[in-house]
């Protein structure tokens, strides 16, 4: 058994033709950092699209071109720099502390007090970390709720 690397070098190893095995995890989620790897010799980027996001809510708006969330340090890993705005091209996320975050909105997006909106995390093992469960959607509908079984788990 020869086996390769994981999901950032997985067009590398797929290449070398002579691997009989390959060990990507987090390309099931495809966290911001992953998505900005260049996925072959052309400079493609991946093929798989972000999955993982954190839902949060607006909480302040006090002044047009930035808002404040409820999502910090605890709720969205940062060793891998920022989380990305989805949806809300030009958008910015910088953390505010342990329960906040600062998104700069681009000129003509206007948020209200209570409104979602989601961050693509920029390192989906240690966001995931955070949660005791996945709450899975397809489109707008809540499809499962699935347990992180192994959350809290030391041993």
């Amino acid at each position: 058994m020869l086996t390769g690397g994981g999901t950032g070098s997985g067009a590398t190893d797929i290449a070398l033709h002579g691997l009989t095995e390959l060990q990507p995890g987090s390309y099931v989620f495809m966290d911001c950092t992953y998505r900005r790897i260049h996925w072959d010799g052309t400079g493609a980027l991946s093929p798989f699209d972000s999955a993982l996001t954190v839902l949060t809510s607006v909480v302040s708006c006090t002044c047009p071109e930035r808002i404040v969330v409820d999502a910090g340090w605890k709720s969205a890993s940062m060793d891998s720099g920022m989380p990305l705005v989805k949806g809300i091209d030009g958008a910015g996320f910088t953390f505010a502390g342990d329960e906040h975050g600062k998104v700069s909105l681009p000129e003509g997006v206007k948020l209200s007090a209570g409104d979602k909106i989601e961050i693509v995390p920029s390192h989906c093992d240690t966001t995931v970390n955070l949660y005791d469960q996945y709450v899975c959607l397809r489109g707008d509908k809540v499809e499962a709720v699935w347990p992180i079984a192994a959350r809290g788990r030391t041993q």
